[in-house]
């Protein structure tokens, strides 16, 4: 079931770009699960759900039929690919508190994560945890561990600031990718994903830092967190439209009283959030009808069923009005896309 995590606009873009280094047309790929990178790259600090990211991983990985293809994209990236959060790590004192910094603000990467510090007297660890009801491709994590070892490794004149890594993928036939990119001992199928520092090396003072830059940029990405949580009321809609839409009217009645609210208050919420209840049913209806026509078998009257609608007219021409096509037209150009793939 889809959720309310997103994941940053900015991390998508970068795969996009690396896949076109790569050789990979992402267009399709992109295309496919309904994302459009020139409307990305406008605003790249905006955000995108993030099953789409998973889904964006299982294609890629459908398509390059290579299991490290995470490490690959990460080839010479840098935490700036994190905003204002990259610059903030940047400046920190010592790779330690950034490190530290990127625990309390780890929400601007993504949501669908929790991330916790064990400190021991020789070394850190940094844990990452999915969310409930989240996925972590093994690609998405291979990635993140990257970007935070190249951190390390563009912070530090010291090439042993990583001690070992845990992943929680299953070995793969050919494990050398990664004992190549991380030159440190590799776990598989661990229970947690989590890498794993010298401390000694990462609290060392750090010749990029800068209290004023990092001070700056640590205010942008509390902002930046406010404007997230601002938009709380949005996603908890979204959620309980999913949730009741098959089985009740989506009317602005029903889902405040599923979420234990009056009508009128829910709409000051998303009044408040720059929204209206009619335009997150929409959004979400287009969000749910992609999937239903893309990733099921599905007859058309069957969605139409699932998507709150009553008559078959009336959803073909809002069909029609959000993609500028029919959903016959929508899947079967979605299904050619598909099988040129394979």
């Amino acid at each position: 079931m889809m959720n309310e995590y997103t994941t940053l606009a900015s991390h998508p873009i970068n795969v996009y770009r690396k896949l076109l280094v790569a050789g990979i047309d992402p267009q399709p790929l992109f295309a496919s699960i309904g994302l459009d990178v020139t409307e990305l790259i406008k605003v790249p600090e905006s955000r995108i759900p993030a099953h789409k990211m998973t889904q964006l991983w299982h294609l890629i990985e459908d398509v390059s039929q290579d299991q490290s293809f995470g490490l690959k994209l990460a080839a010479g990236g840098h935490p700036m690919n994190f905003k204002a959060l990259g610059l903030l790590l940047v400046a920190c004192n010592s790779i330690a508190e950034g490190i530290q910094k990127l625990s309390h603000y780890y929400e601007v990467i993504a949501n669908s994560i929790h991330i916790e510090l064990h400190y021991e007297i020789d070394k850190i660890g940094l844990i990452m945890h999915p969310r409930p009801n989240s996925d972590i491709h093994p690609m998405g994590a291979d990635l993140f561990f990257a970007t935070i070892f190249n951190y390390c490794q563009q912070l530090s004149l010291n090439t042993h600031a990583v001690s070992h890594i845990e992943l929680t993928r299953s070995l793969p036939k050919d494990s050398t990718p990664w004992q190549c990119f991380f030159h440190c001992p590799i776990t598989f199928n661990a229970q947690q994903a989590s890498i794993w520092f010298n401390r000694s090396v990462v609290e060392e003072v750090s010749f990029m830092r800068s209290r004023q830059i990092a001070a700056q940029n640590e205010v942008h990405v509390r902002s930046y967190i406010d404007s997230m949580q601002s938009s709380f009321w949005k996603y908890k809609t979204q959620s309980a439209i999913q949730q009741t839409i098959a089985s009740q009217e989506p009317s602005v009645e029903n889902i405040a009283k599923y979420l234990a609210m009056s009508p009128r208050a829910l709409s000051r919420k998303l009044t408040n959030e720059g929204t209206t209840f009619r335009n997150v049913l929409k959004d979400k209806r287009k969000d749910l009808v992609k999937q239903y026509l893309s990733d099921t078998n599905m007859s058309i009257s069957e969605i139409m069923f699932l998507l709150g609608f009553h008559d078959l007219s009336n959803f073909n021409r809002a069909f029609q009005r959000w993609f500028d096509c029919s959903p016959s037209q929508y899947r079967k150009s979605h299904h050619e896309v598909k099988n040129d793939k394979r």
